[in-house]
């Protein structure tokens, strides 16, 4: 097996599904977490300045979509067949949707700025949310591709996690996003990983 070491922050925000992937894998890696001057010494290293990084046998991969669909590809977790893969992607492309107007709430430094962002992603996300409650009322196996768990439910279970964090009622109209993000929490890797790991923010 393939040595590990995903280098990231103290803190689960990009690197998060990457780590349930791991964990739903059954796979060991090193989860090398970094302060900020720690950070500023292994930039210079990285393939972009950017971090999560993922340390193959020395090798160095970035980005954390790449990162993710490589685990995801390695241990079966990314779609058994192109269309899968495609409907994988799918799901993913809508979840990174999400996620940018997340962030422009979460980040906004301005009072006023913040506002605004939080009234954009309250209008944003419904459609969002909607679209993915559509995938899995497509797909039929409580997935969003294919009949088992997928990278595109472990990015899902994440972020959605953080979407609704003070905002619940988000998901009242979402019972199929609702039932997956159960379903994928009460997996028993996933389960021991969210037990176990550093407590951080999101």
């Amino acid at each position: 097996m393939p040595q590990y070491v995903l280098h990231y922050f103290n803190m689960m925000g990009l690197a998060e599904p990457i780590r349930l992937a791991f964990a739903l894998a059954g796979v060991e890696y090193e989860d090398k977490r970094y302060s900020g001057d720690e950070w500023k010494q292994f930039k210079p290293s990285t393939p972009v300045g950017q971090m999560p990084v993922l340390e193959v046998d020395g090798k160095m991969l970035s980005q954390s979509g790449a990162i993710l669909r490589y685990v995801g590809s390695e241990y079966g977790l990314s779609g058994k067949d192109i269309w899968e893969k495609a409907k994988v992607d799918e799901a993913l492309g809508i979840i990174d949707d999400i996620v940018i107007e997340m962030v422009k709430m979460r980040f906004a430094k301005d009072a006023a700025i913040k506002e605004q962002a939080r009234k954009s992603f309250l209008e944003k996300a419904p459609p969002l949310l909607k679209a993915l409650e559509k995938l899995l009322e497509v797909n039929g196996s409580g997935f969003y591709a294919g009949p088992e768990v997928t990278i595109a439910d472990l990015k899902a279970f994440h972020i959605l996690r953080m979407v609704t964090d003070g905002n619940a009622d988000l998901l009242a109209d979402m019972p199929k996003v609702a039932e997956n993000i159960t379903k994928v929490g009460t997996l028993p890797n996933i389960k021991e990983w969210v037990e176990k790991r550093p407590p951080t923010v999101m």
